[in-house]
């Protein structure tokens, strides 16, 4: 196989995963939350763009954070850093739609500790896959504004994200380079062995 196909061999199936995960959680917070908390609503057209841009950027950031804990340029690391930090806002599907949802189902820490353990289970031979998820969840609600149910959908309890971006921003530097450097660990003893 070549180095496409390789690349895609390493990282179509965890990104699908987590794209499995938002969808289902999405639905399942919809349908577990009562209609007094389903005030999410879609952006303004004009303000998708912008945002689009942001969340990019930070997926940029974060994949270059992963290579530098890699100490090399790794490609399957770069694009959970784009795909793991822009998945997070496919919450936001159902306002598109015209229904009404919880605010970001997926900005919960309960999605957080879902999907890492869904991809530690799956991927136990790739410890950096849940890391590198991590570090993106963290990378995307850094650039995020507004309120969230940090808890959902034990409480739909919204409380300002505002205050917590500075530490999300750390934790998503801190943690990207951890999964790079897992990478980079986990490669070194595959090499040893052979």
């Amino acid at each position: 196989m070549g180095r496409v196909g390789d690349w895609a061999k390493e990282t179509l199936p965890p990104v699908l995963l987590v794209l499995f995960l938002d969808v289902a959680v999405t639905v399942a917070f919809v349908l577990l939350s009562g209609k007094s908390v389903r005030v999410g609503t879609f952006r303004p057209a004009d303000a998708i763009p912008p945002k689009v841009a942001e969340l990019l950027a930070i997926g940029v950031a974060v994949g270059l954070l992963e290579c530098l804990g890699r100490g090399r340029p790794d490609a399957s690391l770069f694009t959970f850093g784009l795909a793991f930090v822009a998945l997070i806002a496919v919450d936001h599907f159902p306002s598109a739609f015209g229904f009404a949802q919880p605010i970001r189902p997926a900005h919960s820490l309960t999605f957080l500790v879902l999907m890492v353990s869904v991809l530690a289970l799956a991927f136990r031979k790739r410890p950096e896959v849940p890391i590198a998820a991590a570090a993106g969840f963290f990378g995307h609600m850094a650039g995020d504004t507004g309120i969230f149910a940090p808890v959902q959908p034990f409480s739909f309890q919204y409380i300002p994200l505002a205050p917590y971006t500075g530490a999300f921003a750390v934790a998503a530097v801190v943690v990207a380079i951890a999964a790079g450097y897992t990478k980079r660990r986990r490669v070194q003893r595959a090499a040893w062995r052979y």
